[in-house]
């Protein structure tokens, strides 16, 4: 098989690669590197859509890889033209996506931004008073891999956690609440401002 490396990877990432897999041809080196014979590429393993022109001049392109979740977009006409396959790397970036949605409700709920401006400003401001998590709803939108990964973290944090997900099965050990979307808090009475999730439970 011969795989166009068409994302910039680190020259020891893409050694390893090499060395690991002998049996492939990895060609390219990333967006810009493209192979002179396009036509003999059968895999592609990239981060941004590949052009339909380019798709076109690959004949034998069986396989486009994505290095992130999420492939609407790289459903192109030149992709759904063919019998080629898409696939995604869903839930490589659920821990540090989770993690740094941690962080942010533990950074707002100890209002260390008004702490740290206190600080810079050498003042006592014992209005800052920060608060515990623990006991506090969090609401997720989508239990996917992100999704699943925060509601397990919130509830080490002892936070109750109640999810949607658009289609309701088995409640998991770390979901307090499990529901399906009709209309989320967060979306106005005007369906044109309804989130995604909502305008897919309507409709169905």
């Amino acid at each position: 098989m011969r795989l166009w490396l068409r994302l910039d990877m680190p020259p020891e990432e893409a050694a390893s690669l090499r060395e690991r897999h002998p049996e492939i041809d990895f060609v390219g080196g990333g967006e810009e590197d493209v192979p002179d014979d396009l036509d003999g590429v059968e895999a592609i393993f990239t981060r941004q859509p590949v052009p339909d022109e380019t798709v076109r001049r690959m004949g034998g392109l069986r396989w486009v890889h994505l290095n992130h979740g999420g492939a609407a977009g790289y459903l192109t006409p030149a992709i759904m033209e063919r019998s080629i396959d898409v696939t995604t790397s869903t839930g490589t970036a659920a821990v540090p996506f989770a993690e740094f949605a941690m962080a942010c409700i533990l950074t707002l709920a100890n209002r260390l931004p008004a702490c740290w401006q206190a600080q810079q400003e050498q003042r006592w401001d014992e209005s800052l008073t920060p608060q515990e998590i623990g006991g506090k709803t969090l609401l997720v939108i989508g239990l996917g891999a992100v999704g699943s990964e925060l509601a397990r973290k919130a509830k080490a944090f002892d936070m109750r956690v109640a999810a949607i997900k658009r289609h309701v099965g088995e409640v998991p050990s770390y979901v307090d609440e499990l529901a399906r979307p009709t209309r989320c808090s967060t979306c106005s009475l005007a369906p044109t401002t309804w989130c995604s999730a909502c305008r897919r439970s309507r409709r169905t």
